[in-house]
Parts: C-alpha cells; structure tokens; sequence
C-alpha cells in the first residue's frame, strides 16, 4: 500500500499498489472507521462473466494487475469517489491481447456501495507502464462560457485530460510535455491512438518511445489554485529504450514485469514545472530544471508555488508567472513531501528530503542527471518560516 488512506463518511478507503509489478489483481476497499470491518471492495479487473470481463483473454485476468497508487477524491455533490487505476501485467502486452478493464482508468465508486458508476479508460491495452494512477482534481471549469462539473487529471501519459464528473463524458485531452512520441489523443472521441513502431515486440529490438515509463508526470501529486485557475504540474522531458524479454513465467511473489528499459534526455533540462490554465486548456508558464522532478509540489493562497529538484534545491516560484523568488540548498535530494501549516498566526513550510533509492531508479545510467546531482545522501525535515 502506497497511499494515505482517505477517510469520507465513516470509511477508511485504500487501494492497493503493487499488482502493476506482481500480478494479483488490484482492488479499492473501505473499512468501517470504529471496528475495521470491511464494507465494500472493488477490484480494478472483473472475474470471469463481469462486465468487462471480454476485454481479458482466457484468465489472464487473474493475474492481470490494475494498481492503485495514489489516494482516491470525493465529490459530496455526487457522492462518488474518482480513482485513478494502474497498468495491466505483465508489461508485456501480447500476453494478455484486449483492452484489460479496468486498467489505465478514471472509475467513480458510490462510496456507500462501492459499486462504479461509470469509467473512463485513458489507453487500452498499456503497452509502456503509463500508470493513470494520479489523482483526479474536482474543478468547475469554465469552457467557451459555459461551466462544466469536471474531473481532471495529468498523467504519464503527458495529457492533461478533462472529464464530466458525473457521467465520465470525455471533454479534452492536451499535452504538457513536448517530448511526446508514443501517439496522441483524438481531440473529438478521447480514444488513444497510437503512433506505429513505438511498441516493442516480443525478443525484438528496443524501440525508442517518449515519455519514459516514469511519466511525462510521476506518482508526485499535482495541485490546483483556485484564486490562479491553474494546474501546477512537475513535468519532465525525457525517454527510454524500452524492450521485451523473450519469455515470461508468472511465479507468485516475483516481480511480473518483462521488460528491460533505459532512460535517456534528448534536452539540457529534463525537469520542467508547468502550469496549466484549466478553463484556457493550456500550458501558461514554465520554469525548468536540469535533472528529472520527483518531488511534490504545493501552492498556497500567498501566490507562491514550492518545488524540491534532485539536485537538493527547494525553490519559490510566483504562482502567476513562474519567477524564481526564493531557493534553499538542503544538501540531499528532494523527493518528498512538502506543506504548509500555521502556529500562532505565523505560516512554515515543511520539507521532507533524501530518499537515495528513489533518485537512482530515476536517473539509471543519465550522466546529465548524475553528474548533477552528486549530493549527499541522508533524510532530513527541513521548516522554513515565510515572512512579507
């Protein structure tokens, strides 16, 4: 379990992450908060006779994945909860031919029954480890004037995608990362359509494909300011050599991936933190960064955007307009956490940083990435105290 559990009506609600690696099929359940009771479950790949269940052939749904990373969002005018679901396994993708619902998914669950109102799959049949498992924003949005009760996510994929919140209708899909070869997103259906040549084949040769499996975004959450109206994003520019082995076995406990993969930059600045206006559906502003963007990031009422960098560095940006205002050097990487709370009338940011395992599944063998972050390695909380 990857997530923070979310709590909504008397529920302990939690997803679980690892089936996209290892198989098992992932599932979304919520507990009664007094007794730990179980209330509901649902897995994100239908047994045998479900709906859904036609898009998996023969029972490779039994082992067919479909994590939930991140924390679900509640809508209390709906009463639904929108998760966001994972890649099928294995990695392979002839393995398991079809579509594989409920994998690369928005699904809305009635939180007092779990049962899913409606879905949205953002691309079938995943042949790259695109996860869609980010979190789902709920934003009115405001679209050639006219106002539109939407969900709306950025993800691997390098879409920013906006949804109906109460039906799933799709309403728009736009890229924010310009580094994007794997295909496009038809602007009229929402259907996923692919650019010929980028999946690899089984024993072939690696294919060269954009973005990495890291994501044109990763798990690190993205936040929405409502006084700005924009989507702050911590993208990043660059690719893989991604390839699959020539056999596979499913052994239960061992990792059901598949593939071999090397991340490479075609630029200088591989980390690009991007705002993203919602109602104009475009990218506003940008400030870049040399090595990859693994941390979270956060906004506040001040009209300040806080961002951490690989290379140790948290820095302030103008919400507005993405001016650097402020940076700190920690001395190890930033890929964790980071909020704001108030003591007595006075406003602190916390910094959670280090995470030496993390930066080096992200950089691989990039010279451009570990030259640049040659720091020390060691976990720290940092707080600053923010002042006019």
């Amino acid at each position: 379990m990857s997530q923070a559990p979310l709590v909504v009506k008397g529920k302990v609600i939690i997803g679980i992450a690892g089936p996209g690696e290892m198989g098992p099929r992932g599932f979304v359940e919520a507990f009664d908060a007094n007794t730990g009771k179980s209330q509901w479950r649902w897995y994100s790949i239908p047994a045998a006779g479900e709906p859904g269940s036609e898009t998996w052939a023969a029972d490779t749904w039994k082992i067919g994945g479909g994590p939930v990373w991140h924390s679900g969002t509640y809508d209390p005018a709906t009463n639904l909860l929108y998760f966001g679901t994972g890649n099928p396994a294995p990695w392979i993708a002839d393995m398991r031919k079809g579509d594989n619902l409920y994998t690369m998914s928005a699904v809305a669950l009635d939180v007092d029954s779990g049962k899913m109102k409606w879905h949205y799959q953002y691309l079938p049949n995943d042949a790259w480890d695109y996860d869609t498992t980010a979190e789902h924003h709920v934003i009115d949005v405001v679209r050639n004037g006219q106002t539109h009760k939407a969900l709306v996510q950025a993800n691997k994929l390098g879409f920013v995608y906006t949804l109906d919140r109460t039906s799933g209708k799709f309403l728009s899909a736009v890229p924010f990362i310009k580094s994007l070869t794997w295909g496009v997103v038809d602007p009229a259906t929402g259907k996923a359509v692919e650019n010929p040549g980028k999946r690899p084949t089984m024993g072939g040769p690696p294919v060269e494909v954009c973005p990495s499996l890291l994501g044109g975004t990763g798990w690190q959450p993205k936040v929405f300011n409502p006084k700005t109206g924009y989507l702050y994003i911590p993208a990043n520019e660059f690719c893989m050599r991604y390839s699959y082995v020539a056999d596979l076995t499913y052994k239960r406990g061992q990792l059901f991936t598949g593939v071999t993969a090397e991340h490479f930059s075609k630029d200088e600045q591989a980390g690009v933190l991007r705002a993203f206006d919602v109602n104009q559906n475009k990218i506003v502003w940008e400030w870049s960064n040399r090595t990859p963007l693994i941390s979270h990031t956060l906004s506040t009422a001040g009209n300040l955007v806080f961002q951490g960098t690989a290379e140790g560095k948290v820095v302030a940006v103008d919400a507005k307009d993405g001016k650097e205002l402020w940076s700190f050097n920690l001395g190890t990487p930033q890929s964790g956490g980071i909020i704001s709370y108030a003591v007595d009338g006075k406003q602190y940011i916390a910094v959670v940083a280090g995470g030496t395992l993390r930066s080096q599944v992200w950089f691989g063998k990039e010279p451009k990435w570990t030259d640049a972050a040659r720091v020390n390695y060691g976990d720290i909380v940092a707080v600053f105290g923010l002042s006019e």
